[in-house]
């Protein structure tokens, strides 16, 4: 692993700095850490690995993707069946996450039309989980992994 570094800033008053409360220690801590927690939530992902961001998972070799505009059943099977072909299942649990408004298109998408079967039911997507949103992805990202394995080293934190 090779060290990264990051921070947030945070500007405020003397003022409100000079209150005689640890609230006010208690809510910069919890708003810079906040801060870093984003950025890193959005790294992960994305991170090109230069300057300060660590290398997000979408810019290593042998990771797996599928295209289409129209995303359904058959494309979801077919994330499945990369992870399943590579043996990584045997890593741990796969699951979905992506943009909070992208699973509820897929809760509003049947998977047969006129049949009622939905995509997405109960926060699940052909037998996986899909209760983990965030705010950091593109509109489109859909990403299905064994999050569990990812590994951040981290020399110094808030």
């Amino acid at each position: 692993m090779t060290p990264k570094k990051a921070g947030a800033l945070a500007r405020y008053s003397y003022e409100f700095l000079n209150q005689a409360s640890i609230a006010v220690e208690s809510y910069i801590s919890q708003r810079l850490s906040g801060a870093c927690a984003r950025g890193l939530d959005y790294d992960i992902p994305y991170g090109t690995g230069a300057a300060s961001q660590p290398k997000g998972f979408l810019n290593w070799t042998g990771v797996g993707s599928v295209t289409g505009t129209n995303f359904n059943r058959a494309t979801a099977l077919s994330m499945e069946a990369q992870i399943l072909d590579a043996n990584a299942d045997q890593l741990g649990v796969p699951r979905w996450i992506s943009k909070g408004s992208l699973r509820s298109t897929f809760k509003g998408r049947e998977q047969s039309t006129g049949k009622g079967n939905w995509l997405v039911e109960n926060n699940n997507m052909i037998g996986y989980d899909y209760s983990t949103i965030s705010n950091q992805l593109a509109t489109d990202d859909l990403f299905f992994g064994i999050w569990s394995t990812i590994i951040l080293g981290y020399w110094d934190m808030l």
